[in-house]
């Protein structure tokens, strides 16, 4: 009931008309000094815009302003006045009673279009933007002494195409940036950006990045571009309505969620659309016949009320998911690890040798030598011929028979574990003579 009678309240409030200057509506800012509306032109600024107006107007301005559209400076508040940049990076202004003074010492160097610009604890900030053909991740502050714009080295994974055009709050000494876009420099391509990015400004460290869900990523591929489409409010980016979307969206990256609002007025559909500062909604409306514009501020927080929710990005529960199917994979692979570690230590008997899983019968002469192999882990050459020795047979047929055993049952090893379970070496008594040693992946037991 209390919405009502607050909308009820705002729109009975007084148009107040611009009738001391002719207005250019594409050259005017609108920005917040202690919480107090200000409308920014090339003549002067407004205050009071929901009382009594006062113009003041400027006796300096600044050259290197006259060929910028007011409204592509952007202008914030920074200890208590505001400040202005050039919409490329570099050159610094500062609103001081009827002046607009230039600060810097730097040049405009239009390398950081659509950067984030920020006050955090009394230092101005600038971080990204685009220019020279890619865009940045790169962080800058205004040094006061030097009058210029110095780097600040940041630690941690800094976002890997750069960033610009997206929208940023500070909450508890981390800025998010949610929304804007990137371009790739090889062919000029520009990306949406599918993340929430993190940056620790205590410590100056990029923090993990947040995936945003597919509903939340459709929403800003739509909508959150720049400055322009989107403002900051209660520590959450709301995004207003259009013709063609009539929601309120409100990404509040803290809790992880997007709320939608369908409470639409028709205060959206004037004229000109309006714009909204830090939760007062600016309503603007052409005069019939004339060139005057009409302003009222209203309350904005009885526009908004939240009917339906979804995920920002994916949670910590995705997350755990993702890691627990990566330990449940690790355990597999290491039971596998055990299984076949465990099938290679081998039990001998005088006519099977014994593997997890099977066995694999043996011969007298191949328990001979894989007796050989469980005892000294190795066996020579000589040993294996005096075992084949026959007086009745030749040492050619007696070779060939040792060959055959050595043969046949390494290959009936080789079918069953894909292995060798013994390699042919120099005997070093003998060079001569051959020596076979027990591979490292078998170990050969005699039974209990």
């Amino acid at each position: 009931m209390s919405y009502f009678i607050l909308i009820l309240f705002v729109l009975t409030i007084p148009f107040r008309v611009l009738s001391e200057i002719e207005l250019n509506f594409s050259e005017y800012s609108l920005t917040l000094l202690n919480n107090e509306p200000i409308l920014i032109t090339k003549q002067g600024y407004f205050r009071n815009l929901n009382g009594e107006l006062a113009f003041t107007k400027f006796n300096s301005i600044p050259e290197q302003i006259n060929d910028i559209k007011i409204d592509n400076i952007y202008f914030l508040e920074h200890k208590d006045s505001i400040f202005a940049v050039h919409p490329g990076g570099g050159h610094l202004y500062k609103i001081d009673g009827e002046k607009l003074i230039r600060l810097d010492k730097s040049r405009a160097h239009l390398n950081q279009f659509e950067s984030n610009i920020f006050s955090y604890k009394d230092t101005l900030y600038n971080l990204g933007g685009y220019g020279l053909w890619n865009s940045k991740s790169t962080l800058t502050f205004f040094d006061e002494n030097l009058k210029s714009w110095e780097l600040v080295p940041t630690l941690g994974n800094s976002p890997l195409h750069g960033i610009s055009a997206a929208k940023h709050l500070i909450i508890d000494n981390v800025l998010y940036l949610v929304g804007g876009e990137y371009t790739l420099s090889q062919n000029q391509k520009k990306v949406k950006n599918p993340l929430v990015l993190r940056l620790d400004l205590k410590t100056k460290t990029w923090l993990s990045e947040l995936k945003l869900t597919s509903d939340a990523f459709k929403i800003i591929q739509q909508h959150l571009v720049s400055r322009f489409s989107s403002f900051i409010y209660n520590n959450k980016i709301v995004i207003p309505p259009n013709q063609s979307d009539p929601y309120f969206y409100q990404l509040d990256p803290v809790s992880n969620l997007v709320s939608i609002s369908n409470q639409i007025k028709d205060v959206f559909f004037n004229d000109f659309f309006p714009i909204v500062v830090e939760g007062k909604l600016l309503e603007q409306i052409r005069a019939k016949n004339s060139t005057l514009v009409k302003f009222q501020f209203k309350s904005l927080p009885a526009l908004i009320e939240s009917s339906d929710q979804f995920k920002l990005y994916k949670t910590s529960i995705d997350q755990s998911l993702l890691l627990a199917s990566s330990s449940i994979g690790l355990i597999l692979l290491l039971l596998v690890i055990k299984y076949r570690s465990s099938r290679r230590n081998l039990i001998l008997t005088k006519s099977q040798l014994y593997y997890l899983g099977g066995s694999i019968p043996i011969k007298k002469s191949e328990h001979f030598f894989l007796l050989k192999l469980a005892q000294n882990k190795t066996v020579e050459n000589q040993d294996l011929l005096n075992f084949f020795n026959d007086e009745n047979r030749s040492s050619d047929l007696i070779i060939k028979r040792k060959n055959a055993m050595i043969d046949n049952l390494a290959s009936r090893f080789f079918v069953e574990f894909k292995k060798h379970f013994f390699q042919k070496d120099l005997n070093p008594k003998d060079k001569r003579q051959t020596l076979y040693r027990l591979s490292n992946n078998f170990k050969i037991s005699l039974e209990s």
